[in-house]
């Protein structure tokens, strides 16, 4: 799914019980650059997804994440979704943007 939000476009919005991750996917042969992280940060904001992530194979430059830090987006790598249960565990706790009706 390739969902335009905002302008912005969602790659999967997956949902387990009253949490939601967006996510942008990025196959590159170069990091990631901030303005993907950015992308899906606004995304968020028109989206009712509390978590927000990308997830790519090729790592995040330095501004990547940085602003990542600072807007709460998690950066991953695409093995890190065999775990997203766990990951989400830990993130959820300090990473809620809006409660989901």
């Amino acid at each position: 799914m390739n969902k335009a939000v905002g302008g912005q476009a969602i790659d999967v919005i997956a949902k387990k019980e009253h949490v939601r991750l967006l996510l942008k996917c990025k196959w590159y042969t170069r990091p990631v650059g901030s303005n993907v992280v950015q992308d899906i940060d606004a995304a968020r904001g028109h989206e009712a997804g509390e978590i927000a992530a990308v997830v790519s194979n090729a790592g995040y430059t330095a501004a990547a994440r940085q602003f990542a830090a600072a807007n709460r987006v998690m950066l991953l790598h695409h093995a890190d979704l065999r775990q997203i249960d766990k990951r989400l565990s830990k993130t959820r706790a300090i990473n809620t943007r809006r409660q989901i009706p």
